[in-house]
């Protein structure tokens, strides 16, 4: 048994939220739960990557790093531990890391509990590392399967239970007889289910709703696909209600501090630091032509060498969207680049296209 320490834990590093991993398809491996005041409602907190603690245990020093990957899964936390001259392998749990340094120091079985090690049984702690962080997400619970809502997006869109672009949820369960991850998206104008195994897409479902793309995958067959989508549950629903997106009108692009808060939520932790993103609308206002081709533009204020991701490319068209612009064809990440993406806008009664090569 773990044993749990009644010691001081030092946060030395809090570390860092990466969108990709907090908010991507493995984001239910990088949050941690606690219940609140005993009760079965567990609030969840980040494991940050880079996140690094300190505690003393028979007068030494053992540090504890979050790092990325481990033995199991190249996507997953893995955690490091050392002592002085002493370093052990990146494990898969914080207790192992810990427990089986203090074994080689001490030639002992001595097993610790590693969630404390790393802060999570202290409050100001999970305090600390929860600070700044845009959205926290929650679980829900149908008969046997716990599916894990880690990002949302609103519309009006009936069938989508007020949910809309953005919105992410996934749960375990298997594939050829092998467990694995489905992840439920709404992706622009599509509702998607990408199946993993490890850190391999291996399989990718499209439909226009939740319950059509869920029927097509023939999982699961006795839930309805919103259920498994995680929306028809009341927390989803009150999560939704107060989820607010910003957006604005091309009137509005002059409006620097309104469109900050659009670049803030869209796409800033999406993209480089040191991106003069409002260029793009800049460049867009001022020429005469109705016709805008945005990635020669994008290749203009970005480094010669950097290379774009669909997920970057994607909000890039978020931010438009939310900008005024209406998307009309969607473009599918998993096709070639060479392909168009058209994004509509009206200014002073005429009718302006945004192509995406």
């Amino acid at each position: 048994m773990a044993k749990h320490l009644e010691v001081p834990v030092t946060l030395l590093t809090p570390g860092t939220i990466n969108e990709n991993l907090h908010y991507g398809p493995f984001a239910r491996y990088w949050w941690s739960s606690r219940s609140t005041n005993g009760s079965n409602e567990h609030i969840f907190f980040p494991i940050r990557l880079g996140q690094k603690t300190r505690v003393f245990r028979n007068n030494r020093e053992f540090l504890v790093s979050v790092v990325l990957g481990n033995s199991e899964h190249p996507r997953q936390p893995g955690y490091f531990c050392s002592s002085g001259s002493f370093s052990g392998k990146i494990e898969t749990s914080p207790t192992r890391a810990i427990s089986s340094l203090y074994n080689e120091i001490f030639h002992n079985s001595t097993k610790f509990s590693g969630p404390t090690i790393i802060g999570q049984d202290d409050p100001k702690i999970i305090e600390e590392i929860s600070r700044g962080v845009r959205f926290i997400p929650f679980q829900i619970t149908i008969d046997k399967y716990k599916i894990f809502i880690h990002d949302l997006g609103v519309s009006s869109h009936p069938e989508w239970h007020n949910a809309g672009s953005g919105y992410s949820s996934s749960l375990l369960h298997f594939y050829n007889k092998k467990q694995a991850l489905f992840v439920s998206r709404i992706v622009d104008n599509e509702c998607i289910i990408e199946i993993y195994q490890q850190a391999q897409k291996i399989k990718i479902i499209r439909g226009s709703t939740p319950s059509e793309v869920w029927r097509k995958s023939w999982f699961m067959e006795k839930y309805d696909g919103s259920e498994l989508y995680g929306l028809k549950d009341q927390k989803t629903q009150n999560s939704l209600r107060v989820h607010h997106v910003p957006t604005c009108t091309p009137s509005n692009w002059g409006n620097l501090s309104l469109m900050s808060k659009l670049f803030e939520y869209h796409l800033k932790r999406r993209t480089i630091s040191k991106i003069n993103w409002y260029t793009i609308f800049d460049i867009w206002g001022k020429q005469d032509s109705d016709i805008f081709e945005l990635y020669s533009n994008l290749k203009k204020i970005y480094p010669k060498r950097h290379k774009f991701g669909d997920r970057e490319l994607r909000a890039w068209r978020a931010l438009l969207k939310a900008a005024g612009a209406h998307l009309i064809t969607p473009f599918n990440s998993d096709e070639s680049k060479v392909s168009f993406l058209y994004l509509i806008y009206k200014r002073e009664n005429s009718i302006c296209i945004l192509t995406l090569l």
